[in-house]
Formats: structure tokens, sequence, C-alpha cells
């Protein structure tokens, strides 16, 4: 279930941060789900004890390597482009 709070103001498209909440952006993910939010960057930080104060990792940018470019999305819905076709040997 994703959750959405209501009460919090969206944030303008050149303030945000791709970590929603974990960067800073509290309208970001986990408080609903942008295009841009990178949420398995977010959640392996998560993991990796970005929340605890004392974790060894608290500051490592742990990442997956895939970066969404915005420049990409489309500007009305469907936002996202027509996936890629699966192996045509499938």
């Amino acid at each position: 279930m994703l959750r959405l709070n209501p009460a919090i103001d969206a944030t303008p498209a050149d303030m945000q941060n791709d970590l929603g909440v974990l960067g800073g952006d509290t309208a970001g993910f986990p408080n609903g789900r942008r295009p841009v939010d990178d949420v398995v960057d977010s959640a392996l930080r998560v993991v990796m004890g970005a929340l605890t104060p004392n974790a060894p990792n608290k500051d490592t940018p742990f990442t997956d390597g895939v970066q969404l470019d915005p420049s990409e999305l489309q500007v009305v819905f469907p936002y996202l482009a027509t996936p890629l076709a699966g192996s045509p040997n499938s």
C-alpha cells in the first residue's frame, strides 16, 4: 500500500530531490511516488543504515547506477514512455 499525506504541498519540479524524504524532499517517496523518485537508491540507503545515527555506512551513496532523465518524461499522462519489448526469444 502506498500512502499519501495530502497535507504536504507538492514540491516544484526544479526543487525536487530524487531521493524523496531521504533527500529532504517531504513530498517525495515514501509519501507518494513521483516518476523521478529513485526508490531503489532510497531503499538501498535505508537498508544500509542511512536513518541510523551511528551506522558505519550512514553516508555511503549506495546506488543501482540508474538515473531517470526528467527530460525523457512526457508532459501528459502516461508520463513514462512505452517500455521496450522483451526478448524476441522468450
